[in-house]
């Protein structure tokens, strides 16, 4: 059973703080101590990405801002932070956002705490040459420079395969891209993973953390969004070897909105009048003491904390629960 933590939410807001939200975290756990990535929304409404640290995983102490809007490209925002270690090189992919338009961005590090930004992650992206769409009660993606530029949601693979870096990202679909470098990505322009009428993910889908390298292939989880724009987690089991092979793609979520903690008055999505999405965000996962650890934004506000043992996940995937 996937279990969510009973002291949920492990982060959120403190009364009169600068930060009015606190949630969407990337995660990487070395050497007993638990990172986490947090974006963090300020009272003027621009996200920075926050560095919260922990010796048990739930009890977690500020550090400080490791990446501020600081550039033309995300002067209202860097948001979404996805981290993996590759050799001794940290990895992290973030979302710009410039008020018009999402864009794919990468930062490395050598210590977690001192990063240093690449922007524009992926090389001649055009969103609406490679078949991305808009829904209607989202309104964030419809500005001119977002049908051609948008691009957000970059899971890194922890390994390369046959001497390449390999990453899955997007929203609305979901697409590979492949690197020399980790830097520069040339990404496929056929969608990988696409939604399917009649289930959770029946009109978007939206990557979720790096994919998670297991003795039985990649595990992926993922976001589906359904009609009513409810947000749940899916799982896909890749090849190790041949990323492109799909193995198996949950027909049920393994994680969705169920707790009150999970709702939100109001979340980060600019929508119609009619549609109030419900949404749970997951960008930061892995594996620690045999356990696959889950860190989540629940309701676009707080940070929350979930878990299942990795055999359970390896064994019985098929048939993975929620308690």
């Amino acid at each position: 059973m996937i279990k969510k933590n009973k002291k949920n939410p492990v982060i959120k807001p403190r009364a009169f703080s600068i930060y009015r939200k606190i949630y969407n975290p990337g995660f990487f756990y070395e050497e007993g101590k638990y990172y986490l990535f947090c974006r963090s929304k300020n009272v003027l409404g621009i996200s920075e990405i926050v560095l919260y640290i922990s010796n048990d995983g739930v009890n977690f102490k500020k550090e400080r801002v490791v990446l501020d809007a600081d550039s033309k490209i995300d002067k209202k925002g860097v948001e979404d932070p996805r981290i993996v270690k590759i050799k001794d090189r940290y990895l992290m992919t973030y979302t710009a956002y410039d008020g018009k338009s999402a864009r794919l961005c990468i930062a490395i590090s050598k210590n977690l705490y001192d990063w240093k930004k690449f922007d524009n992650a992926l090389l001649a992206w055009n969103a609406c040459m490679a078949g991305s769409f808009t829904v209607p009660w989202d309104k964030a993606q419809q500005t001119e420079e977002a049908i051609t530029e948008w691009s957000k949601a970059g899971g890194i693979f922890s390994k390369k395969i046959k001497d390449k870096y390999w990453m899955m990202f997007g929203d609305r679909y979901i697409w590979l891209a492949e690197s020399d470098n980790g830097l520069r990505w040339q990404a496929s322009t056929r969608p990988f993973i696409k939604p399917r009428l009649g289930f959770f993910d029946s009109v978007h889908v939206e990557m979720g953390p790096p994919p998670i390298y297991t003795e039985k292939g990649w595990v992926v989880l993922y976001h589906g969004i359904n009609d009513q724009a409810e947000y749940s987690l899916g799982l896909i089991l890749l090849d190790l070897e041949f990323p492109k092979k799909i193995i198996f793609r949950s027909k049920n979520p393994v994680i969705k909105i169920d707790q009150l903690y999970e709702y939100s008055k109001k979340t980060d999505i600019s929508t119609d009048k009619a549609t109030k999405p419900e949404v749970i965000f997951c960008n930061g996962a892995q594996v620690v003491s045999d356990k696959l650890l889950l860190y989540y934004g629940a309701g676009d506000f707080s940070v929350c904390q979930a878990s299942v043992d990795l055999n359970e996940v390896l064994y019985n995937y098929k048939s993975l629960q929620i308690k």
